[in-house]
């Protein structure tokens, strides 16, 4: 049996790293009357080394580190989650659908100008008509994909996770 100072002075650590390493679960409690049992303390300490340095984390403070480090996360997808409710964020998958549907729906638009434009353009006499006439049916379709009518088929699903 032994008190918390003569096992830190064995394992290396101070009597404070040997109360927390028990209350830490990484080596057995002391008995309240008899102290520390020094076999079991030391194989757990070796043990605690041993799995440490397979993970990576041979440092107490590493484990404080990764708890703050892990709240910090925890609090930054509440924060997210909680955006997304009030809607001041998007879900990037149903944004990038609706994307993809209205550069189609813009596309299909461009490409139907030529065959509206065609009987207009044949009627043209000077450049300043062929102008016009295009300036008009571009910004008909403009102004088709601007209105609310447009916009509604473009829609974006509210995801819930």
């Amino acid at each position: 049996m032994a008190t918390a100072k003569e096992l830190g002075d064995l394992i290396g650590v101070t009597d404070r790293m040997v109360y927390h390493l028990a209350r830490e679960g990484i080596i057995p409690k002391r008995d309240k009357h008899k102290g520390y049992v020094l076999r079991d303390c030391v194989q757990s300490y070796i043990k605690h080394l041993r799995d440490a340095k397979r993970t990576g984390s041979d440092d107490p403070k590493s484990l404080a580190d990764e708890r703050t480090r892990n709240e910090r996360l925890k609090a930054d997808l509440r924060e997210l989650e909680l955006a997304l409710k009030r809607e001041e964020v998007l879900e990037t998958e149903p944004l990038l659908i609706a994307m993809t549907n209205m550069l189609g729906l813009i596309k299909t638009r461009l490409l139907a100008l030529d065959k509206k434009m065609a009987p207009a353009l044949q009627q043209c006499k000077t450049t300043a008509e062929y102008a016009d006439v295009i300036t008009d049916h571009v910004s008909d379709v403009l102004t088709a994909l601007s209105l609310p009518s447009a916009i509604k088929k473009i829609k974006i699903k509210k995801g819930k996770k």
